[in-house]
């Protein structure tokens, strides 16, 4: 057990962090700050899945927000279309491997993204002690807000995309 956990790098390390507090973490944490009752009876392996649950659909939504901020910084098409398609092609192992980290970047973000947004919904519901349905107010506020920054975000790039393009 011990020369397993030797063996996990730093960057693993980060990954399982971002997950567990993207996707575990929230939901016990709601279904504690809600129903404490049901926290303390469940056992482990079903408060899991539970909190998976309540979390998951969450971090999907949150995958297109991803989405969207990686096609706006252009993470996608760092090559040229040349380069992409004798990349292909070729099937170059290095623009494989691009696109995974990619991939991953977004799906981190979308993590990260869930945390926020249920932590920072889960704290108002704390302190304005808010009910479920309040809560819920809360999360489709903040997701509204990490749709509303992905498509502003995305138009501007755009744009600028667009004047250096014509400036050429």
């Amino acid at each position: 057990m011990i020369s397993e956990l030797k063996g996990v790098t730093v960057r693993q390390s980060f990954i399982f962090l971002f997950v567990f507090l993207g996707s575990v973490s929230p939901g016990a944490l709601i279904i504690f700050h809600f129903d404490r009752d049901l926290f303390t009876n469940l056992d482990s392996i079903k408060l899991i899945v539970l909190s998976l649950a309540i979390s998951l659909p969450v971090v999907l939504l949150n995958l297109i927000v991803a989405s969207v901020y990686s096609d706006s910084y252009n993470l996608k098409d760092k090559m040229n279309d040349k380069e992409k398609q004798e990349a292909e092609d070729d099937e170059d192992r290095d623009f494989k491997q691009e696109k995974s980290q990619v991939q991953l970047l977004e799906l981190i973000v979308a993590f990260w993204f869930t945390a926020v947004i249920l932590y920072l919904s889960l704290g108002l519901s704390f302190l304005y002690e808010a009910s479920v349905k309040q809560f819920m107010t809360y999360v489709v506020a903040g997701q509204g807000l990490s749709y509303l920054m992905a498509c502003g975000t995305h138009l501007s790039n755009q744009r600028k995309r667009k004047n250096s393009l014509s400036e050429r």
